[in-house]
């Protein structure tokens, strides 16, 4: 499925393993996830951050920021 990181400049859409956010993790307002990489989110952070069971998942502010500097791509 796919990864979308929205900032203040737009949207772009990611796919791991290979795509690259082209967003700095400090202009990151929303992270939205799902498919295989909803799975590697939750799989590289663990309950480092917060996860439900729905199957499209989205995070905010300091979180999305979090994700987006770490997540390995």
């Amino acid at each position: 499925m796919a990864m979308f990181i929205k900032w203040e400049g737009g949207i772009q859409e990611l796919h791991i393993p290979g795509d690259k956010p082209m967003a700095n993790a400090s202009d990151v307002i929303e992270v939205q996830a799902d498919g295989d990489e909803l799975e590697e989110i939750k799989i590289q952070f663990g309950f480092s951050v917060p996860q439900g069971h729905a199957r499209v998942q989205r995070w905010f502010g300091d979180i999305a920021k979090s994700i987006v500097a770490n997540l390995k791509f």
